[in-house]
């Protein structure tokens, strides 16, 4: 069962098993924290923190990749959507960033291969590339995959020329790679202390050598003489040994001779010769792991996620640069030379670095492609590279894409043909291409329809803001930003071309009527309150009460909504919902009015000049214009409400834990609401609690109550006086004990069980948290929003107020 965090703190979410003994229940926290456990008792679970307030959690269809949306805060005020995705170990495998105000929630398709995303009213679907565990050898594809009735994976060595196939069954496979003509698996042993084996096998999946080691592959690269394995903070390198043109004597003496296999930190700074790991050497805790390697004949280079790049020569393995770029990387690779690397980090961008260039920290090259997956360097061909960008596969020789059409193209532009220059690279979908020639040209119409195709929001809002006022682009700009959902942007886009009436259309477009009542105020358009009121209209008459609440409550009309919930209450009383989603409605319009006070208080300090004054009438136009519904009682004490369910759920809480007197005080607090709530279920529960009180005269007044009620049928009332008659035959109809308290006003003598003084006629405090009359006022907990008071003993281990369960604050 998934929850949505927006209106849980946590949600819970259990997968499918992806192999044995993995994470398969994920507990998500609104703070951004995930706990992975694999099962409900595992007491040793994996934490990891997502960077930011999460709304929603999903496992895919079999458990091998979790989904977390949520909004990444990057300063005080910017947040951004984004997906993080992690694999059932918490290993961040992908962010992806979404555009628009709020990401609410996300579901995965049946296969897994694409995810639909809830943002604002907009629904957007995500291509996912899974990094399946497969490699390519000698005209052999070999791929693993797992059956329902096999424990183990299942490995296929297909040979494409001759379609011949070999199959290989591997328990615990975790990686595979290949180089040339071999291949290498990685699968974890079974016992008690984890080991890790490496198989190189040929094109039929026959093993020609292997080797453990105690580092755990989560990340792998082959090369034609080494297999290289990293975990988060150590690199294990093994030269392998292969039986090609050795004899048998040859091969018999080399099963004697140790194999070449080297450990090392990658906080070693001082690593070079041919000494191995130092055992007895403490590392401090890794803060930034291993997070993608790569590997030729002549060098090693291993990505952390920092951005920093360890360069170590091969064989020796002495560390001989760094390099540091400013992105998260995932897959790095080497050209056939090693004289570039690409690198593509976490959200998609691919770069290139030039390892030759005569800077200690490499070039960076001017060639930066977005939404890449994966990318293949030729191996004949140092400037030659294909990569995989979204649904296409695009080929480049030494930065320039090999494409006829794209040649035509740039001809075109160079003659000014810029509109010939961009068919061909629509037609081709090359609009990041198209986006060079119209800033060339200029033309910023064009511009701003490419940035919005290729969906680079970024840096449409930056070509908005360099416009001068009073563009007429700017309007069209606005109207593309609220097709997505951006309002705020799309609201500046409009103000700059003095449009304020669509700015306001398009906060109402989008429900976000708080900006459009800001708008309406800033510009003294009074128009708004009318669409406001005709759309609450129109949601009250197909019966969405709630709906308008929303609506009223994002506009800032608070009392309005106050009041609808009020008429909502009574219509859930009516068909007898629970005492605890009672006690939610109550709570829930107590708050809009509380919400509303709060606002007139603030409005009315603000008034320091005649400015301000205008500014406070208007506020008091919006927000007590006309009111929907006649204002009464609950408008006067909202809590009242809440207060009844409250101490009805307390009082039945205490009786099921066995407190019995205190069951009976909270039942006794009660008969105030009768207003509220059911006169009989008053009663019947005062009737319960003191007989279970052994207070049998205040249960005798509490059963004369019932038989006189009117509202209950004649047989009803008949049972209640025969119960009362077998009670009372036996027990004679006096309280147990009489307690007297002081009142708080008059220092009068009063019963613990009376709801006002007797002599001053003051209405006694009670204690939200255990229904008894508050004594001493110094020892007096006060919440600082419902203004409910409670008993600080009792408050000393709430961290929220147990009435409106707002949180205590720092001074409380």
């Amino acid at each position: 069962m998934a929850k949505s965090m927006s209106s849980n703190k946590e949600g819970i979410l259990c997968g499918c098993l992806a192999e044995p003994g993995c994470p398969v229940l994920a507990i998500g926290y609104e703070s951004g924290k995930v706990q992975l456990m694999c099962s409900e008792s595992d007491d040793s679970p994996l934490i990891l923190d997502t960077d930011m307030t999460a709304t929603c959690l999903q496992w895919n269809h079999d458990g091998t990749m979790l989904a977390v949306t949520g909004k990444h805060y990057a300063g005080d005020t910017e947040k951004r959507n984004m997906v993080k995705f992690f694999n059932p170990y918490g290993q961040h495998l992908h962010t992806l960033r979404v555009p628009g105000r709020d990401i609410s929630a996300c579901a995965w398709e049946g296969t897994g291969l694409r995810i639909a995303l809830a943002v604002d009213s907009f629904i957007f679907f995500a291509n996912i590339r899974p990094d399946y565990k497969w490699c390519f050898l000698a005209n052999t594809i070999a791929y693993s995959f797992s059956k329902v009735d096999r424990v183990e994976s299942t490995v296929i060595f297909w040979n494409i020329n001759s379609n011949e196939k070999h199959v290989k069954y591997m328990k615990n496979l975790l990686r595979m790679g290949s180089a040339g003509e071999l291949c290498v698996i990685a699968a974890k042993e079974e016992g008690p202390n984890p080991q890790y084996t490496l198989s190189v096998c040929n094109s039929i999946g026959t093993p020609v050598d292997s080797t453990t080691t105690e580092v755990e592959p989560r990340h792998l690269y082959m090369t034609e003489s080494y297999v290289l394995v990293a975990s988060a903070d150590q690199v294990f390198v093994w030269r392998f040994q292969t039986p090609r043109g050795r004899t048998v004597l040859e091969l018999s003496a080399q099963r004697s001779k140790p194999t070449l296999e080297r450990v090392f930190h990658v906080n070693d700074m001082s690593l070079g010769g041919e000494g191995p790991l130092d055992p007895d050497k403490i590392y401090e805790p890794n803060s930034d792991p291993i997070c993608c390697l790569t590997a030729s004949e002549k060098m090693l280079i291993v990505g952390r996620e920092s951005g920093t790049f360890q360069r170590y020569s091969m064989p020796h393995l002495a560390m001989v640069q760094k390099y540091v770029l400013s992105c998260r990387p995932t897959k790095i690779a080497l050209n056939c030379n090693s004289s570039r690397m690409s690198v593509i980090d976490i959200t998609g961008n691919m770069l290139l670095h030039d390892l030759e260039a005569r800077s200690s920290q490499g070039e960076q090259l001017a060639f930066e492609r977005r939404d890449v997956w994966d990318v293949k360097w030729a191996k004949d061909n140092s400037e030659l590279f294909a990569l995989m960008e979204k649904t296409r596969m695009y080929v480049f020789r030494n930065l320039d894409p090999e494409n006829e059409d794209i040649r035509k193209a740039e001809v075109k532009a160079y003659f000014k043909q810029f509109d010939d220059a961009e068919k061909i690279y629509l037609d081709i979908d090359r609009r990041d291409s198209a986006v060079t020639y119209y800033k060339q040209g200029h033309n910023h119409g064009r511009l701003a329809e490419a940035y919005y195709t290729i969906e680079d929001y970024d840096s449409l809002e930056s070509l908005m803001k360099s416009l001068p006022e009073g563009q007429p682009l700017l309007a069209d700009i606005g109207s593309m930003f609220g097709s997505v959902g951006m309002c705020s942007q799309a609201v500046e886009a409009f103000k700059k071309c003095n449009k304020v009436k669509a700015a306001i259309d398009i906060c109402v477009s989008l429900n976000e009527w708080n900006d459009a009542i800001e708008l309406a105020k800033e510009f003294n358009i009074r128009e708004i309150d009318t669409v406001l009121a005709r759309y609450a209209k129109h949601l009250l008459d197909e019966k969405k009460v709630l709906s308008a609440v929303e609506l009223y409550r994002k506009a800032n009309r608070f009392l309005d909504a106050a009041q609808l919930m009020f008429k909502v209450s009574e219509e859930y009383k009516k068909n007898h919902h629970t005492p605890l989603t009672m006690k939610k409605i109550y709570v829930l319009a107590a708050t809009l009015v509380e919400e509303h006070r709060t606002l007139a208080r603030r409005a009315s300090r603000s008034v320091s000049s005649i400015k301000a004054a205008n500014e406070v009438s208007q506020v008091a136009f919006f927000l007590d214009k006309a009111p929907t519904l006649n204002t009464s009682r609950p408008m006067d004490q909202p809590w009242r409400g809440a207060e009844a369910f409250h101490f009805y759920i307390l009082a039945q809480r205490q009786l099921y834990e066995g407190f019995m007197d205190a069951a009976m005080r909270t039942a006794l607090n009660l008969r105030d609401y009768e207003d509220i709530l059911d006169v009989s279920e008053i009663y019947t529960l005062l009737a319960l609690t003191s007989c279970a009180n052994r207070s049998f005269g205040t249960c005798s007044k509490a059963f004369v109550k019932l038989e006189s009620l009117e509202t209950l049928s004649l047989d009803q009332r008949q049972a209640f006086e025969k119960l009362a008659v077998d009670i009372f035959t036996k027990y004679s109809r006096k309280d147990a004990r009489d307690v007297k308290m002081e009142c708080p006003s008059c220092e009068s003598a009063v019963t613990e069980w009376s709801l006002a003084c007797p002599s001053c006629g003051g209405k006694l405090p009670l204690c939200v948290a255990t229904g008894r009359i508050l004594g001493d006022p110094d020892q007096q907990w006060t919440c600082s929003f419902c203004k409910h008071g409670a008993d600080k003993h009792d408050m000393f281990a709430r961290h929220t107020c147990p009435l409106c369960h707002r949180a205590k604050t720092s001074a409380e």
